[in-house]
């Protein structure tokens, strides 16, 4: 499945450095949103994956200027990714545990940086079996 975001990407860690990245704190909540808006329509097929055991592979590509790709760590922007797609698709109730089976080891991820005019993410999400 191919998930678009029509969203520039915000990086938690590039966030120590907003000025410099060049981003502004209230992208952070319109990225969050945009991903919601653009996995929620697949929620169920993807849940299903996990709860059939499937191991899924991740390729995410960022695409930005070069001032906001610059510094971005793929690998942290990869493990970024993962937890909130894993939060979107299964919300944690307030004073509950974590549950441990939707954890990240179930994936594969690869990521790539992308210059380009227009900020988005392409998600490309597949089973591995």
């Amino acid at each position: 499945m191919r998930i678009v975001v029509p969203e520039r990407f915000v990086s938690k860690k590039t966030a120590i450095s907003w000025a410099e990245a060049g981003m502004r704190q209230d992208k952070d909540a319109a990225w969050l949103s945009a991903l919601n808006a653009a996995v929620i329509p697949h929620s169920a097929d993807l849940r299903g994956m996990f709860e059939n055991g499937s191991r899924l592979r991740l390729r995410a590509t960022i695409y930005g200027d070069p001032q906001m790709i610059k510094p971005l760590d793929i690998h942290d922007a990869l493990a970024q990714i993962v937890n909130q797609l894993t939060d979107i698709l299964f919300p944690r109730e307030k004073g509950k545990p974590k549950p441990q089976t939707q954890d990240r080891h179930f994936w594969k991820v690869e990521g790539e940086k992308v210059v380009d005019e227009l900020p988005r993410v392409v998600l490309e999400i597949d089973s591995l079996e």
